[in-house]
């Protein structure tokens, strides 16, 4: 699943336990959350709550165009859920 945040103005800390916490329950239904073009504030606010440490970089360089290759194959494994 791709998240596109490319016009997200700022993001708080409840949003980003929000993504956490959605990463947590799709993650045993296989569903990989991938988060598309954060930038600046968007970018920052996750950085400070240890945020990369646990799901690694956020890049501005992750667009939607560039995921879609990994959504297409991922998106083969998954049909099935519901």
């Amino acid at each position: 699943m791709i998240v596109f945040l490319g016009l997200v103005p700022r993001i708080d800390l409840a949003g980003v336990l929000f993504i956490e916490e959605l990463r947590k329950v799709l993650a045993p239904r296989g569903i990989v959350l991938q988060l598309a073009e954060p930038h600046g504030e968007v970018r920052d606010a996750p950085r400070r709550s240890s945020f990369e440490r646990e799901y690694g970089p956020l890049e501005t360089g992750r667009t939607v165009h560039a995921l879609s290759d990994w959504k297409a194959v991922d998106a083969t494994s998954h049909a099935a859920l519901p």
